[in-house]
């Protein structure tokens, strides 16, 4: 059975997440700094000609209002690393399993279900199977009422075809003139879920990456 995969990893917010130690450190030194200078400014000033008080306020303002979106940063950093970990759980659960998607199938000798669509106004489809290197191994007739290929990854000659991926595609005739291409789903086992580049993404049997908004079904 498949089950849908569009339901998105389970939020995990944590409303009393605090900015990181180093950032605080970063921001207290900051502050000191900045009181340094205030202070110095005070001292050396034109006693004819003082700095007005609401110049030191609006300087107390801007220093407050960068320091409050420092700690904001923080704060969505956090939340964003937390949401990253809760994903990457979540996704962990697929390791084992088959993932539907339109990438290419690993074969490594044995037969591979496709799920296949054809043109309803097509007399004829046809599945072409490539090769890792884009070359077009074979051809066969689709049944039309069948929505599902098993193909047994053979030649004409019952030789098995080597292991490596194989990309798929539905070619649909009328009169044998092509109407369009249709795509093929294929299902491939995923062995591991990583972090990439601040994304989720399955590496599966054959070392290929897919990103998780890539795939259109599970199954065991």
């Amino acid at each position: 059975m498949t089950i849908s995969a569009t339901q998105s990893p389970p939020s995990l917010f944590n409303t009393g997440a605090a900015p990181s130690s180093s950032n605080s450190t970063v921001l207290n030194s900051d502050f000191n700094t900045f009181l340094q200078m205030l202070t110095t400014q005070m001292m050396n000033q034109d006693p004819l000609n003082p700095i007005d008080s609401s110049d030191y306020a609006a300087q107390l303002a801007a220093f407050s209002s960068v320091e409050q979106q420092v700690v904001t940063n923080s704060l969505l950093e956090d939340m964003a690393g937390l949401l990253g970990v809760g994903g990457l759980a979540e996704v962990s659960t697929w390791v084992g399993r088959d993932v539907r998607s339109e990438a290419p199938a690993y074969f490594d000798g044995e037969p591979l279900e496709l799920a296949v669509t054809v043109a309803l106004q097509a007399d004829q489809s046809v599945l072409e199977v490539y090769d890792q290197n884009g070359d077009l191994v074979q051809t066969t007739v689709v049944d039309p009422d069948s929505d599902s290929v098993i193909w047994a990854g053979v030649d004409e000659n019952g030789t098995p075809f080597p292991s490596g991926e194989y990309s798929f595609v539905v070619d649909n005739l009328v009169d044998d003139e092509s109407i369009g291409l249709t795509s093929v789903h294929t299902y491939n086992e995923v062995i591991e879920a990583r972090s990439q580049n601040g994304q989720i993404v399955l590496v599966l049997e054959g070392g290929r990456l897919l990103s998780v908004d890539s795939v259109s079904g599970i199954r065991a």
